[in-house]
C-alpha cells in the first residue's frame, strides 16, 4: 500500500511510460496522455509476475471515477463476475482498454479485451503491419504500434527500454482515450469506444493476407478533429440467427439455409445510405456460403438500436469450430467506415436451455456443459443468476460389471471420453432429444447401448433445477446382466473448486415415494449450493450416488473402466470428506437380466438453489415428478417389431393408436417422416427412396413416452 512499484516486475513501469511519462520535463520520453494525470495501481504482489487483482482494480478505478483503465493483461477464461464488474464501470463512466492478447487467434477472445464494450487493442509495427503474435478478429476492436515502443524502465529515474505486445499497443490507445474525454468530457465510454473505431485507419494494403480480420489502426488526429456527432458508431455487436420467418433459431446443421441479424447500438451520428457488407473472415472448413451478403440502410438513424439484416447464408460442409463473419459499413459520402465482427458456429454440436435463472448447455453426445472439455469454449457449462463457470466438466457414463466394460462421454484427465456415436442430435423435429449408440467404443469396452435423452427442462421458470429423463435400449443383440447407466458432474463453486465440500444428500430424499432415488450436493461457505438427484422409474434398480476428490480424473489412467466400474456399483457407500476440488456421480444399477432391444430409464435432476435447504426443496419436487412419468414399454411381448426391405417398412406394432416413423442418417439428419393412426398388428408403410448407408429407425406413440429403435441398412 502507498508504493505502486514492483522493483522485481517492470511490466507496469513500462505500460505507465507509454501512457503518461512526464511531458517538458527535459528527461527521457513524452507519454501520449500529454498532461492528463495518471494514478497507478498495484496488480500483484511483490515478486509475483502474475496478474492477482485486476479486476479489483477496474472496481476501483469505477468508484474512483477514472475516465479510463488501461488493463495490459488478460487470460482466456469468460467470468460471469469479472464481465458484471467491467460493466458496472462502463456504467459509472470508466472506459475499459484491454490488450487483445499474445496469440495470432480470431474466433476467440482474451478477456477482458472480450467483454462487451470493452476497447480491445491488436499490436502492429510502425509501418502498420500487424505483429504476427497479435490476437485479430473477436475482441479486438483497434490496433495501435505498440512493437518497439521506446518507454521508462524499471530501474530508476533514468531508465529507459523498448516494450511490444498487446500490452505496449493497449496504452497508446488509453492514452487517446484519456485526451479524447478531457476534450469531449460530454461522452460516454461506449461513445467513446465507438469514436475511436469509427476514426481508425485502414490497414489491409500493409497486411493484404490478413486483411479481413483486422479492425483499423488508431489514428490519434482523427480521433481529435472529427466531430463525434458527424457519423454514426456502431457498438456491442451481438448475431441472431433466424428462420426466413424471423423466428430465432436454437440449432441448425449442415443443408440449413440461415437468416442472419446483427443487433448493435448506434451511440453517435445519423448515417444516410449505410451500405453494410458481410464476408467470412475465418473459414478454413469453407463451412459456410454466402447467399445474400450486403444490406443497405438508408438511414441509420442517431442514438438508436439497430437491426442489420437480413443476410442469408446456407451451411455447405459440417464444422464445429467458429466462423468469423466481418461486417463492413460505409455510407454513401466517404465520412463513416467501420468493422464489426461475430462468431458463428456452422454446424453446433451443443444445445443450451435456459429459464430466467439458470442456463447450461448439453453436448450431442452426451456431455454436459461443453462438448470441447478441457478447453470449454463450445457451450456455456452450468450458470446460475450471477455465477458461471460452475460446471467444469459432465457427463454421461455407463458400466458393465460383469464384462468388465465401460463407456462415457466424461472428463478424462485433459481429455474427454468420447465413446458414443451420435444418431440423432438435439435439433429439429424434436430439439430437446437426442439419440446416442456407444458404437465409436473399442470392441473390448462397448457394450452394446443406446441411449435417448430427453430435456424436459427445469422445474420452474424461477427454479436452477434441470431435468433430463433418460432411456437405454440393450441393442447389443444378447442378453445383458448388472449393466449401470449415470452422469458425472465436476463443479466448481469455490476457485478452480477450491474449497468445495460434497456429500451424500439425505434432507433430499422421500422414501415414502416408492421409487429407488439418490442425491448429491456440493457445497462451500457464502455460495449457492450445487448437485445431482437420480429417480430409478423401475422399483428393481439400485441407486448409485458418490462423492470425492477430483485427484481419480489426474492420476495417470484419468477416469479408467475400474473406476466407472466402482462409481456406479458401490451403491452410496463412496463418499470422500476432503474439502477441495471434488466431483459427484449419479446413477442407477440394473441387476437383473436386460432382454434385447428392452427399454430401461430414469429422471436425473440437477443444477443450483441459494442454499442447500432450498436445492433438497427442487429435488424433492424432482422426486415427485418422476412418480408421474410413464414407463416405456418393456415386456418383449409389447415390443415393435419393425423390418426394412426394398422402399417398405413393415412390422408389428402392439397396439392402435397415433404412430410416428422417422428415418435419420448418422448425421443426425432427418431423411424422412410420416405419421399414421395404424390398428395393433401387422403393418406397412411405403417409404420415398433413401441414401445408400445406415439409417436409423425410430418408432414412437404420439404423447407417450413408448418407443423403440433399431438400425437397419438401405443397400
Amino acid at each position: 500500500p502507498g508504493d505502486p512499484r514492483n522493483a522485481g516486475e517492470g511490466h507496469g513501469t513500462g505500460v505507465a511510460g507509454i501512457a503518461a511519462a512526464t511531458v517538458h520535463n527535459a528527461k527521457g520520453l513524452a507519454g501520449i496522455g500529454f498532461r492528463c494525470r495518471f494514478f497507478p495501481l498495484k496488480a500483484a504482489p511483490e515478486g509475483v509476475p502474475a496478474i492477482y487483482y485486476g479486476y479489483q482494480g477496474i472496481l476501483y478505478c469505477a468508484l474512483m471515477g477514472f475516465a479510463v483503465v488501461n488493463c495490459s493483461w488478460g487470460h482466456q477464461t469468460f467470468s460471469c463476475l469479472n464481465q458484471s464488474i467491467v460493466a458496472y464501470a462502463l456504467a459509472r463512466g470508466t472506459v475499459v482498454v484491454a490488450a487483445a492478447g499474445n496469440s495470432p487467434v480470431s474466433t476467440t477472445s482474451w478477456y477482458p479485451a472480450g467483454y462487451p464494450g470493452v476497447l480491445g487493442v491488436g499490436n502492429t509495427y510502425p509501418n502498420d503491419e500487424l505483429h504476427p503474435l497479435s490476437a485479430r478478429g473477436l475482441g479486438t476492436l483497434v490496433l495501435a504500434p505498440g512493437e518497439g515502443a521506446w518507454t521508462t524502465g524499471n530501474d530508476g529515474d533514468d531508465s529507459y527500454t523498448t516494450f511490444g505486445g498487446t500490452s505496449g499497443a493497449a496504452p497508446i490507445v488509453s492514452a487517446a482515450v484519456a485526451l479524447l474525454r478531457a476534450l469531449h468530457p460530454e461522452l460516454s465510454p461506449l461513445q467513446a469506444v465507438a469514436l475511436v473505431a469509427r476514426t481508425a485507419d485502414p490497414v489491409e494494403e500493409a497486411n493484404p493476407a490478413l486483411a479481413p480480420t483486422l479492425p483499423g489502426r488508431l489514428n490519434l488526429w482523427n480521433l481529435l478533429a472529427s466531430p463525434p456527432g458527424d457519423a454514426p458508431g456502431i457498438v456491442l455487436p451481438k448475431l441472431s440467427v433466424r428462420t426466413a420467418y424471423g423466428s430465432e433459431r436454437r440449432r441448425w446443421q449442415l443443408g440449413d439455409t440461415l437468416w442472419l441479424w446483427f443487433l448493435a447500438d448506434n451511440v453517435l451520428g445519423t448515417g444516410i445510405a449505410v451500405r453494410c457488407s458481410l464476408s467470412t473472415a475465418v473459414d478454413t472448413a469453407g463451412a459456410l456460403q454466402l447467399v445474400d451478403s450486403i444490406v443497405t440502410l438508408p438511414v441509420l438513424p442517431a442514438q438508436s438500436s439497430l437491426e442489420i439484416g437480413p443476410f442469408r447464408v446456407l451451411v455447405r460442409r459440417p464444422a464445429t469450430d467458429p466462423v468469423l463473419l466481418r461486417l463492413e459499413c460505409r455510407d454513401s459520402g466517404g465520412v463513416y467506415r467501420q468493422v464489426l465482427f461475430a462468431p458463428l458456429t456452422p454446424t453446433p454440436d451443443v444445445t443450451t436451455f435456459a429459464n430466467v435463472v439458470a442456463a447450461f448447455s448439453i453436448a450431442d453426445d452426451g456431455a454436459l456443459g461443453f462438448s470441447d472439455y478441457p478447453l470449454n469454449t463450445h457451450g456455456i457449462g452450468f450458470r446460475y443468476r450471477e455465477l458461471c463457470g460452475l460446471l467444469y466438466g459432465a457427463g454421461l457414463f455407463a458400466a458393465d460389471s460383469l464384462r468388465g466394460r465401460a463407456v462415457g462421454a466424461t472428463p478424462s484427465g485433459f481429455v474427454r471420453d468420447r465413446d458414443f456415436a451420435v444418431l440423432k442430435p438435439f435439433t429439429e423435429p424434436e430439439e430437446q432429444s437426442n439419440l446416442l449408440s456407444d458404437a465409436l467404443a473399442s470392441s473390448e469396452r462397448r457394450i452394446g447401448l443406446l441411449v435417448r435423452q430427453d430435456v424436459l427442462g427445469f422445474e420452474a421458470d424461477s427454479s436452477g433445477v434441470a431435468r433430463v429423463l433418460v432411456t437405454a435400449w440393450n441393442a447389443s443383440g444378447t442378453v445383458l446382466h448388472d449393466v449401470s447407466i449415470g452422469y458425472l458432474f465436476d463443479w466448481d463453486l469455490g476457485r478452480a473448486g477450491r474449497g468445495d465440500r460434497v456429500r451424500w444428500f439425505p434432507e433430499a430424499l422421500l422414501p415414502a415415494i416408492g421409487l429407488p432415488h439418490g442425491a448429491e450436493v456440493v457445497e462451500h461457505p457464502g455460495l449457492p449450493s450445487v448437485g445431482a438427484c437420480v429417480v430409478a422409474l423401475t422399483p428393481t434398480a439400485e441407486i448409485q450416488c458418490a462423492g470425492l476428490s477430483t485427484r481419480f480424473l489426474y492420476d495417470g489412467d484419468g477416469f479408467s473402466v475400474a473406476e466407472k466400474i466402482r462409481f456406479l456399483t458401490s451403491g452410496t457407500s463412496l463418499q470422500e470428506p476432503d474439502t477441495g476440488d471434488v466431483a459427484l456421480a449419479v446413477g442407477v444399477r440394473f441387476r437383473g437380466a436386460w432382454l434385447p432391444e428392452q427399454a430401461r430409464q430414469f429422471l436425473v435432476c440437477f443444477g443450483a438453489a441459494d442454499s442447500s435447504a432450498a436445492l433438497a426443496e427442487s429435488f424433492q419436487e424432482c422426486i415427485r415428478y418422476a412418480k408421474t412419468l410413464r414407463l416405456t414399454a418393456e415386456a418383449p411381448g409389447e415390443r415393435v417389431r419393425i423390418a426394412y426391405h426394398d422402399g417398405i417398412l413393415s412390422g408389428e406394432l402392439p397396439c392402435e393408436g397415433h404412430w410416428r416413423f422417422e428415418f435419420w442418417d448418422l448425421l443426425g439428419r432427418l431423411l424422412w417422416q410420416a405419421e399414421r393412426w395404424l390398428s395393433a398388428g401387422s403393418f406397412q408403410l411405403a417409404v420415398p427412396p433413401l441414401p445408400t448407408g445406415v439409417v436409423c429407425v425410430r418408432v414412437r406413440m404420439d404423447h407417450s413416452l413408448w418407443q423403440h429403435v433399431t438400425v437397419v441398412n438401405t443397400y
